[in-house]
Parts: structure tokens; C-alpha cells; sequence
């Protein structure tokens, strides 16, 4: 068996070793009881819960349509509704929608919003979306 001399004394090699990993231990042991991982999650307080699923209008027609938001929160919450359709170009020349802010209080609420078509606008199918910003100081 081996021993290491330390001045006078020769301590066993396997005395050192317990020694060593028990202080190692220690010290993993304390970093761990002072080290709490806690989980944290932070979800958007707000939530589209409906839409039309189909809109229909005609050319020079205003279309005024709900889409019900909720809010899972306790506080409330300035929204404005982003709308698209899928034809950049189209949208720029011949359609306009409502651009406002809504204030969006605890719970399940209605928006109306409304989408208008210029007079010259020819007919055509497109997909419309619909987004939601929430404003970051309210």
C-alpha cells in the first residue's frame, strides 16, 4: 500500500483520496442546496379565440366583422389588429382596414374591426391575416 510522507508522518494514499472526494462532495453538496432551479414561465396574456372563417364583400363595400380576443390576465392591455392578405399589391392599391386601438380589459371581449374596397377594384380570392400587437407599455 502506498503512503505519501507528509514531514514526519506517512498518511496512506487512500486517506488523501476519501479526503479529497469528500471535500469535493461538500462543496457540490452546498452549491446545490443553495442553488434552487425553479421553473419560470411567461406566457402572452393575450389569445384570438375567433374569427370569420370566410369573408365576402363587394367592390366599394365597407365589412364590418368581429374577432373575439381573450385575456388571461388581470390587467388591461392596448392591442392593435394586424391585417394582410397573402397579395401585397393588391392590398396597397384597393383595400384599406381599420387601424385602431383597442383596449382589451380581463377577459373574453369582442374587437370589431372593418376592411373596405376601393370602387375600381377588380374581383379576386385572397387569404387575410390577422395578427394582433400588443402595445409594450400598457
Amino acid at each position: 500500500m502506498r503512503k505519501l510522507k507528509i514531514g514526519r508522518h506517512a498518511v496512506p494514499l487512500w486517506l488523501i483520496v476519501v479526503i479529497l472526494v469528500s471535500l469535493f462532495g461538500f462543496v457540490v453538496g452546498f452549491y446545490v442546496w443553495e442553488t434552487l432551479h425553479v421553473p419560470l414561465e411567461v406566457k402572452e396574456p393575450l389569445e384570438i379565440l375567433s374569427y370569420p372563417s370566410k369573408l365576402s364583400v363587394y367592390v366599394s363595400d365597407r365589412l364590418m366583422f368581429n374577432v373575439t380576443v381573450m385575456n388571461h390576465s388581470s390587467k388591461n392591455y392596448s392591442v392593435t389588429l394586424d391585417f394582410s392578405l397573402n397579395n401585397a399589391t393588391y392590398q396597397s392599391n384597393y383595400v384599406s382596414f381599420s387601424n385602431e386601438i383597442y383596449v382589451v380589459k380581463p377577459g373574453q371581449q369582442n374587437l370589431v374591426a372593418w376592411l373596405e374596397v376601393a370602387p375600381g377594384a377588380p374581383s379576386i380570392d385572397e387569404t387575410l391575416t390577422i395578427r394582433f400587437s400588443r402595445d409594450p407599455s400598457s
